[in-house]
């Protein structure tokens, strides 16, 4: 069941990947990534229908699918998906699409990746699932979502040798030390492990 109120708890992150960059001065920007950006439907169905390339990257390795996510805009990303563009394909930072949604709390566009078979599990450059980015962020609704997700159950457990986190930091230390309570509550409800330690010892409360 999707939650209410997703968007309204914080003031919106800044995009990470290029971070602090004015997209429209953006290095390497294609008239799709510009289209997608701007959730301008017409100017992406000509631009494709006039063979565009649908992955083509800027040059910190985003595609017109990643600013789509960023902005949450489900018709370019429904007509972007219906084209081949890649869900799982990382941005230079490590990031695929489904880590933008995640951050910026667009339950809509996260569901539909999923639906395309994104992968939950994979972390970016820092470390960090989509998962952990809406746990840091406090989006709720989506990390409902995301813990539905059968692969999501895994990230819920460290496995034993694990080193995709240096740091042993969980889902739940990042949703407390933001003080995300409701987050804490449906991490708690999926069975992570509330004593956790990180690996300079502080635990989650």
């Amino acid at each position: 069941m999707k939650l209410s109120n997703e968007q309204s708890f914080s003031p919106q992150p800044t995009l990470k990947c290029g971070q602090h960059r004015d997209p429209l001065i953006a290095d390497r920007f294609s008239p799709l990534h510009h289209a997608s950006l701007n959730g301008n439907l017409e100017l992406i169905t000509l631009l494709l229908e006039s063979q565009a390339a649908v992955d083509i990257r800027d040059q910190k390795g985003m595609r017109p699918l990643h600013y789509a996510a960023w902005q949450g805009k489900a018709e370019p990303m429904k007509m972007l998906l219906k084209s081949g563009s890649s869900v799982n394909s990382q941005s230079d930072e490590g990031e695929i699409p489904l880590h933008l949604a995640a951050q910026h709390g667009h339950y809509d566009v996260s569901e539909m990746l999923l639906q395309h078979q994104s992968n939950p599990c994979i972390v970016d450059n820092a470390g960090k699932t989509p998962l952990d980015l809406a746990c840091e962020f406090g989006r709720v609704g989506v990390v409902q979502l995301l813990l539905s997700s059968n692969m999501c159950a895994a990230l819920l457990e460290p496995k034993k040798g694990d080193t995709t986190d240096p740091n042993g930091t969980s889902p739940l230390h990042l949703a407390a030390k933001n003080g995300h309570i409701d987050v804490i509550r449906l991490l708690i409800q999926a069975g992570i492990d509330i004593n956790r330690q990180t690996k300079a010892g502080n635990s989650s409360p």
